[in-house]
């Protein structure tokens, strides 16, 4: 819960760098609103800063839908819905990290496309 406190000044301020009281883990995130966005899908998603810096592909998928949060492209309610459904397969299938995003970002472009 403190996590997500800390993420979400990223969002609401700009903050790049909040910090988790709870766990002390600074998300020292490049830039404004983007970032945030980030920050907050790692967060929904249960994905810490350092496992996310191991995967390139997490890394990039989660920023890119940052930035199309950013731009008023998708909304929260897509994101959220696309999470939910992403971590469920993977709790039911034990998919990995990279393989729980792609489930993530296809169910995500699916409810883009039916807009």
């Amino acid at each position: 819960m403190e996590c997500a406190k800390a993420f979400a000044l990223c969002v609401i301020r700009g903050d790049t760098s909040a910090v988790c009281p709870e766990h002390g883990q600074r998300w020292d995130w490049e830039t404004g609103i983007q970032s945030g966005c980030a920050a907050v899908i790692s967060c929904l998603m249960g994905i810490g800063v350092q496992r996310l810096n191991r995967s390139t592909y997490a890394f990039s998928v989660i920023y890119g839908v940052g930035w199309y949060i950013s731009e008023g492209e998708i909304d929260w309610e897509t994101v959220v819905k696309a999470v939910g459904i992403a971590k469920q397969v993977a709790s039911t299938k034990g998919l990995s990290l990279d393989d729980t995003v792609r489930v993530f970002y296809a169910v995500l472009k699916r409810f883009k496309a039916g807009r």
